[in-house]
């Protein structure tokens, strides 16, 4: 088990392989006063939107599998009693609304989590495509009150900002897309020819 030095995140590993990450920036935050005011709104660890790669690898005879990291943001809130309304959104700097919804009003520590993908304007409406990197605000409203917290988008540290830039996720995302149903078509044809 570690630490990681920047982001905070718990790593358990096992000799065979085995590895997690947590993302541990609530629960750093965490404290008695926290979890007993009336409302906390946690402030969210940094999202990298990493760049994708091949789940598959083998070693010799042996094959493995492995899940890339979501690429969501994770955002914790506490409330010390039960609220009546609760509501969170997510804008950008300039106060356009990206995301919204109405979340738990029960006491206790609750995650939401968002996919970064807003709705595509103009042709195409109704089409959800992946948000760019850069600041953004998150808000939660309970019973009337707001409370504030900064959340940063950025790109996978690994790779030249350029070669993982908005455009070139969402031409992966679409091919993604395409070639999944390409294999569902195949899959459900090798069925019926089974059959």
């Amino acid at each position: 088990i570690a630490q990681h030095p920047t982001r905070g995140e718990i790593i358990a590993a096992t000799h065979g392989r085995g590895l997690w990450i947590m993302d541990a920036s609530a629960l750093r935050q965490l404290s008695k006063d926290s979890l007993n005011a009336e409302v906390t709104l946690y402030r969210p660890n940094k999202v990298i939107r990493w760049r994708s790669s091949v789940e598959r690898g083998s070693s010799g005879t042996r094959s493995y599998v492995g899940k890339n990291p979501a690429g969501e943001a994770a955002i914790y809130y506490s409330l010390g009693r039960d609220a009546r309304k609760a509501k969170l959104t997510i804008s950008d700097l300039l106060g356009e609304e990206l995301f919204e919804q109405e979340v738990s009003v029960q006491a206790g520590l609750h995650r939401v989590d968002w996919d970064l993908r807003v709705e595509s304007a103009g042709p195409g409406r109704g089409r959800r495509s992946l948000l760019g990197t850069g600041e953004y605000l998150v808000s939660l409203r309970v019973d009337g009150r707001v409370y504030l917290q900064p959340l940063s988008i950025v790109n996978d540290p690994n790779y030249a900002e350029s070669t993982v830039s908005a455009e070139t996720q969402l031409q992966a995302d679409f091919w993604e897309a395409v070639l999944g149903i390409q294999e569902d078509r195949q899959d459900a044809r090798s069925s019926n020819q089974d059959r």
